[in-house]
């Protein structure tokens, strides 16, 4: 009775009988100032706002290749939108800002919608802003990890494994993410290009080892690729969208079937393919095409739409040439601020304490800030970002995010030592952006300009 459809990157409509679930809806708005979903959404989000009360919405976290404000404008102010109980309430005011009314929140003990139970479960460990959600029909068991692709908790396993027992693992399917989600490594500095390929087939490869492993201690063979079908667009880089990996079923069991658990079948599954958990529906256009040429058409479709124009370094910018070395300053003062009160408060990654992050604009203006301390003067930090002084005065106005920086390839990055991550600058990087986007909304909304 419950079927699962795959619409694009990690958005699935999950029907049993006349009862819609859609999980993180992304459609043709920029992702991180450089994403285009690719593949393009498979089915025209008019169609979904059709099902009006028929459709119930799933938001994982708050980043807009999960939550596009866009499209959820499209939807009924009373559909029913769930997220997990996040401390942070990123989500929900997104939901609000929009006039979206129907909202709550799942955790481990659960809300049902309709024929749907969810239950959603955090490894704050790893990052507070998002979760691993389990999804149960009267027939069926959905494992969405979303971004989720790190190894589960002993806590987590143990609660997927009742949540699995419920139908049996035959009725279960889990889906990971199986590709980069992040600049690194075709953004950084410290490789040369042939360095960066082999790590970023390193990185993906560890990612599907992992989330595949995942299923199989669950004992679930029927496993989902996605979350990971994005082109990055960034003015003057054309080798982030030629070198970037497309992780197709196809890619996948061919290139990393060493990696994949025997138990474990990555299930042959592309936008508009249906899967009832006894087997496979293609769409109606079958395999027609290929991997290579979808995404090629993709490309050209929104080069020709305008799609791309839309991208942060191909718009055109009004934004006064006057010297932003004081708001840099400020900014970075505040981002400490903010570091040194979550650390306190949630104890989470306390390890960045006493490292240094530097911005440099325009190759030869740096700005540097020791976290628990303050601004310093570093010529060498464990992170470095370069960036234009035109990008870095959209991030101090509110018009790009920080974290698009990253995410989205805008800047570029070195660290120090060029083997240590240091993925606790970086989960702070994400989590200020959204501070900071929210204080200058604020800021504007006092001053009565809001756009």
């Amino acid at each position: 009775m419950t079927d699962l459809t795959f619409i694009n990157h990690s958005s699935v409509l999950i029907r049993y009988k006349d009862s819609f679930l859609l999980t993180d809806p992304w459609f043709e708005k920029p992702a991180f100032g450089s994403w285009l979903p690719t593949f393009p959404m498979v089915v025209h989000p008019a169609y979904l706002a059709a099902l009006k009360d028929k459709l119930s919405l799933l938001i994982s976290h708050g980043h807009d290749d999960h939550c596009d404000d866009d499209l959820l404008r499209l939807f009924d102010r009373n559909t029913a939108i769930v997220s997990s109980d996040y401390a942070s309430p990123s989500v929900s005011n997104r939901v609000k800002r929009i006039g979206l009314t129907n909202y709550m929140v799942a955790d481990e003990a659960g809300v049902t919608i309709g024929p749907f139970m969810i239950k959603s479960f955090r490894n704050d460990q790893v990052s507070l802003d998002d979760a691993t959600y389990s999804i149960r029909t009267p027939d069926a068991l959905v494992i969405h990890c979303n971004d989720n692709w790190n190894a589960l908790t002993p806590h987590t396993k143990t609660a997927l494994q009742a949540e699995v027992a419920v139908h049996g693992p035959k009725r279960a399917v889990y889906m990971s993410q199986t590709n980069s989600a992040s600049g690194f490594p075709l953004n950084y500095r410290n490789f040369d290009a042939t360095e960066k390929k082999s790590l970023l087939l390193s990185k993906v490869r560890g990612m599907i080892r992992v989330g595949t492993k995942n299923a199989a201690e669950l004992g679930i063979s029927n496993f989902i690729t996605y979350a990971g079908f994005a082109s990055v667009f960034v003015k003057g880089k054309p080798e982030y969208l030629q070198d970037s990996i497309f992780p197709t079923p196809a890619l996948v069991t061919q290139g990393f079937r060493q990696d994949i658990p025997e138990t474990v079948k990555v299930l042959d599954l592309y936008p508009g393919d249906t899967f009832d958990f006894d087997g496979i529906r293609q769409s109606f256009l079958g395999r027609a095409y290929d991997d290579d040429a979808i995404k090629s058409a993709s490309t050209l479709f929104y080069e020709l739409y305008g799609k791309i124009d839309a991208c942060d370094t191909y718009r055109s910018s009004d934004h006064d040439k006057s010297d932003i070395s004081d708001a840099v300053d400020n900014f970075l003062v505040k981002f400490d601020t903010f570091v040194r009160s979550k650390v306190d408060r949630s104890k989470f990654a306390p390890t960045i304490l006493g490292k240094t992050l530097s911005i440099v604009l325009d190759e030869t203006d740096r700005h540097s800030v020791e976290f628990g301390t303050g601004l310093v003067n570093s010529q060498q930090s464990n992170k470095e970002i370069y960036v234009s002084s035109e990008l870095m005065k959209a991030v101090l106005d509110g018009e790009s995010l920080f974290e698009n920086l990253y995410t989205g390839y805008n800047a570029e990055f070195k660290r120090n030592p060029s083997d240590q991550y240091n993925r606790d600058i970086m989960s702070y990087l994400v989590m200020y952006s959204y501070v900071h986007l929210a204080s200058v909304r604020a800021a504007t909304a006092k001053s009565g300009n809001v756009t």
